[in-house]
């Protein structure tokens, strides 16, 4: 890359970086500091390009193939495309970028990619809720909504919530009031609002450019305490802790003594070499122990004070160490030290690992009829590892509730992009459009399935109870599609 003039250089988060480049309009060359050698993407007046040879270009070229030349910024095929390079260049949030501004570039690029689908998902991708909150510049900070921002031309249409945060946002609002007045689904919320922030759609005071700690009381809210706090009571129901009341007393009265001179891994009773399998099954069994549902047995009824502290801490503990990212930002600022070399396949390996985990405790939670915790594991699995069967149990933990109806139908249908020789993911999709009323799309999705398996019996039972219709299978009509290109990823 030979005569590149350097007017002006920004090393920022990746995030900010790309946000200023898309709604400054600038022209240069970024930097990502990835893998052994940085990725370079190239921008054009804000929009995005990249050298053809590069190899992150070469990862995505599938994709890019598969849907020609097309280049429109509502061309879902091509939206996937930048979800998966936003994944490659950044598998954490807070990747360093740096970029250059210059006036002349000697390389054979690509584009421009649709680029307002790639700074949204650039923005989101691998936040939780709190790093959402901090991206927007805190639950206090007034947002309002802006027309002064290329989107406007760029995005084809909005999900009817998105579009109605944008008329609330007339009157400045903070975070807060929005997700005090919604309703469903907080985190959801919270993606869709940074992604209009995102691309200027809405605008306020930037988000720090410095992460915060990412563990501890600012990854553990109120509501998530509670859901862990129940699932370990309701266990405790069926497997009581064998121990006598005496040594039990003594065992929370030794954890407390020690609870300031212990890191997470020795709270935990493991190695900082511990797999993600040790680390929730150390969290399980401390916190059967030292569950406040005890004080009554106990004789502490009145004095549990110590053993929510311990219960708190301990949770606190197993989502900081269950997280690769967090772990090592905790690592880092508490001086653990693990004579570990991870590689990119090893660092892979073991966010497929914490998507089994997430998916087989979501199975737990929808048993038990805790769909909103199902739907949160499920997402992540899915985010950590886009595995067709995730996607399809996300679509049934959605479908229990009328308000993710929509997001149901997008579960499913990723799900079916990733395998639509599965019959089950067929059954079930079909099962939720019959329940959303949607008569000919769940007959459609019954024959695809008995194409597939012509001896399922749910398929032939669906299409007993619809009646054999008008069109034939694998049409659609014209609502059907406009509830999937509406649909908005979460």
């Amino acid at each position: 890359m030979d005569r590149i003039t350097t007017a002006a250089t920004t090393t920022d988060t990746f995030a900010g970086v790309v946000r200023s480049i898309y709604l400054q309009r600038l022209t240069g060359l970024l930097e990502v500091d990835v893998a052994e050698e940085p990725a370079c993407l190239f921008f054009r007046r804000g929009e995005l390009f990249l050298d053809r040879d590069d190899p992150t270009a070469l990862k995505i070229s599938p994709l890019l193939a598969a849907v020609g030349d097309k280049r429109s910024a509502g061309d879902s095929e091509l939206g996937h495309a930048m979800e998966s390079l936003a994944a490659e260049l950044c598998p954490f949030p807070e990747v360093q970028a740096k970029f250059r501004r210059e006036h002349a570039l000697v390389v054979e690029l690509i584009g421009p990619l649709p680029t307002v689908h790639f700074v949204q998902e650039v923005a989101v991708h691998g936040c939780d809720e709190i790093q959402l909150i901090e991206r927007l510049g805190g639950d206090a900070v007034l947002l309002r909504s802006s027309d002064e921002t290329p989107a406007l031309k760029q995005l084809p249409g909005l999900e009817s919530n998105m579009a109605k945060v944008l008329v609330t946002l007339a009157q400045p609002a903070t975070p807060a009031d929005l997700l005090r007045g919604a309703k469903g689904d907080r985190l959801s919320l919270l993606r869709g609002l940074t992604r209009l922030w995102s691309v200027g759609l809405v605008t306020g005071p930037p988000g720090p450019t410095t992460p915060s700690p990412e563990w501890g009381h600012e990854v553990l809210s109120p509501r998530l305490l509670e859901q862990f706090s129940d699932r370990i009571a309701e266990d405790l129901k069926s497997s009581p802790v064998e121990l006598d009341p005496s040594t039990h007393r003594a065992r929370l009265a030794d954890l407390l003594s020690r609870l300031g001179q212990m890191d997470f891994y020795q709270l935990l009773g493991i190695d900082p070499k511990a797999t993600g399998d040790d680390v929730f099954g150390a969290y399980s069994r401390l916190a059967r122990i030292v569950h406040p549902s005890h004080a009554v047995s106990l004789g502490l009824e009145g004095k549990d004070v110590a053993s929510r502290v311990l219960f708190e801490k301990a949770t606190e503990a197993y989502l900081t160490l269950s997280d690769p990212r967090r772990r090592a930002s905790y690592n880092t600022v508490a001086g653990v030290h693990v004579q570990v070399i991870v590689d990119r396949a090893q660092r892979e390996e073991e966010k497929r690992d914490i998507a089994r985990q997430n998916f087989r405790r979501a199975a737990s939670c929808l048993s038990q009829m805790d769909f909103s915790l199902a739907v949160d594991l499920l997402k992540e699995a899915t985010r950590m590892d886009p595995q067709p069967e995730y996607y399809s149990r996300l679509g049934l933990a959605q479908s229990k509730n009328p308000n993710w109806h929509r997001h149901a139908v997008e579960s499913y249908r990723r799900a079916i992009e990733l395998d639509s020789d599965d019959a089950g993911i067929r059954v079930g999709f079909g099962q939720l459009l019959e329940q959303m009323g949607l008569v000919q799309e769940s007959r459609d999705q019954y024959r695809a399935a008995l194409q597939v398996m012509p001896e399922n019996v749910e398929a032939r039972l669906g299409l007993d109870r619809l009646g054999p219709g008008l069109v034939s299978a694998g049409s659609k009509t014209g609502g059907f599609r406009n509830l999937f290109s509406r649909g908005e990823k979460n």
